[in-house]
């Protein structure tokens, strides 16, 4: 995703000239795209981290108890990490299609 916005970026450089100078004059503030964007990943991705904090605090548990049903649980939080990374593999790699393929028309619509 900080790629498919770094590139966007500097393509927003390359056609526009300075972009730091575009950003203090009120113009199209990319900055605050990027921001809001990165804001955002933060919030997904604390979900993940979750999953694992429960997984190794049940692992934990049960190995110190020896009872079955903390490492089920645990194995519920993995199960529920590989979905939520599946997911998000799954979105990232069609938005990367999407933006190749936007990339590309408008590339055939300065060629021609």
């Amino acid at each position: 995703m900080g790629a498919l916005l770094s590139d966007y970026w500097v393509r927003f450089c390359w056609y526009n000239g300075n972009c730091f100078v575009a950003s203090l004059a009120g113009g199209f503030t990319p900055l605050i795209l990027v921001s809001i964007v990165y804001i955002g990943l933060t919030i997904v991705m604390i979900f993940p981290a979750l999953y694992l904090i429960r997984f190794a605090a049940s692992i934990e548990k049960g190995l110190n108890s020896n009872r079955q049903g903390e490492f089920d649980y645990a194995i519920q939080s993995m199960k529920s990490l590989f979905k939520f990374s599946g997911i998000y593999v799954i979105v990232v790699v069609v938005m990367y299609i999407i933006y190749v393929l936007v990339l590309v028309r408008l590339g055939f619509n300065r060629a021609f």
